[in-house]
């Protein structure tokens, strides 16, 4: 996804630097700290953001949502299962390898409880999305909802 923002931040730039959706990785980007943000504070924070509480609703917020159970089940089987990301980094796959019941109890524990919810890459493919974009807070703010589904030919 953020390599389609990047993209779409600067076509012209990405493409003369020979850049590809599918060669862009999370810890590696080229639009990194660009065109991204953790937060709303730190859009409003960046020094060519003219993004404040009081324009806010003439912004278009945009979310990309895939159905959960979908998302689950793509996600242990290219991460846990093909990909196998916790032979290089360990702790992937919630330490679990490709072990699905042991990943569900894991993945439960740092749902319920807060004290386990960090940034990780297990976090970041298996943790309810809204989670991280503050939905809660600016859901009021405009947003365009883009469902997004492998079976869905629409």
């Amino acid at each position: 996804m953020a390599a389609i923002v990047c993209f779409l931040y600067d076509t012209e730039k990405f493409l003369a630097n020979n850049k590809t959706i599918n060669t862009e990785y999370s810890d590696y980007r080229f639009c990194a700290g660009l065109n991204e943000a953790g937060s709303m504070d730190a859009i409003k924070a960046k020094k060519n953001s003219n993004y404040t509480d009081e324009n806010a609703h003439l912004w278009t917020h945009t979310v990309v949502v895939r159905e959960p159970m979908e998302r689950f089940v793509s996600g242990f089987l290219d991460k846990c299962i093909v990909e196998k990301v916790w032979l290089k980094w360990k702790e992937t796959c919630f330490g679990c390898k490709d072990d699905l019941s042991c990943f569900l109890k894991r993945l439960d524990k740092t749902m319920i409880y807060p004290n386990l919810r960090k940034l990780t890459m297990d976090t970041h493919h298996f943790a309810p999305q809204s989670w991280y974009c503050e939905m809660g807070t600016y859901m009021y703010n405009n947003y365009t909802v883009l469902r997004y589904s492998r079976s869905d030919p629409e």
